[in-house]
């Protein structure tokens, strides 16, 4: 619950708390938002000190929103309502709509976009891909078993070398060394 008083045009249109805890000042125009009293909640303190916003169980939200709505029915708004409770499966947040929830531009019956339930394709998707790799590594390892390599690197090969074969490979070294030096 940001504000830019740098952007801020004095339109009012922000100041929907039923709480007036959002004050415009008359003098340059402008309109102090609700902090949702991040401050308070800082400091464990309740949250919103007139209580505009409550945090809570959901059940018990519900319980004191419905109060709510009586409250205000009985003081004439009609159009009082509980706004979250069943939309879409239910909300995490509820709204006590003084003016019914058309008054706060909130959709009558909001639908779950599709995009949402992509990841149901792809989890499937990345079952068999694991299965695939699983299975890849399984037969790259089955197939390594019997793996033997009939030819030695020289390294490995001189290891196993007698004094006539390391003779032999020094004198062939010098050699070649000479021949290239001469060019």
């Amino acid at each position: 619950m940001n504000f830019d008083t740098e952007k801020c045009n004095g339109c009012q249109y922000c100041r929907t708390c039923p709480f007036d805890v959002p004050r415009f000042r008359p003098g340059d125009h402008k309109i102090d938002k609700c902090t949702a009293c991040m401050d308070r909640l800082e400091k464990a303190y309740p949250g919103c000190q007139p209580e505009a916003l409550r945090f809570g169980n959901r059940d018990e939200m519900i319980a004191k929103a419905k109060a709510r709505v009586e409250v205000l029915k009985a003081k004439g708004f009609s159009k009082a309502e509980v706004y979250g409770e069943t939309e879409m499966g239910g909300l995490h947040v509820i709204y006590v709509c003084k003016h019914g929830h058309e008054a706060y531009g909130l959709p009558t019956n909001p639908q779950k976009k599709a995009v949402y339930d992509s990841h149901k394709l792809f989890r499937p998707l990345g079952g068999i891909a694991a299965a695939a790799t699983v299975a890849g590594l399984a037969l790259s390892w089955i197939s390594a078993r019997k793996y033997h390599r009939d030819d030695l690197t020289i390294d490995e090969a001189k290891k196993t070398w007698t004094p006539e074969q390391q003779a032999k490979a020094d004198a062939e070294l010098k050699a070649a060394l000479e021949e290239k030096e001469e060019k």
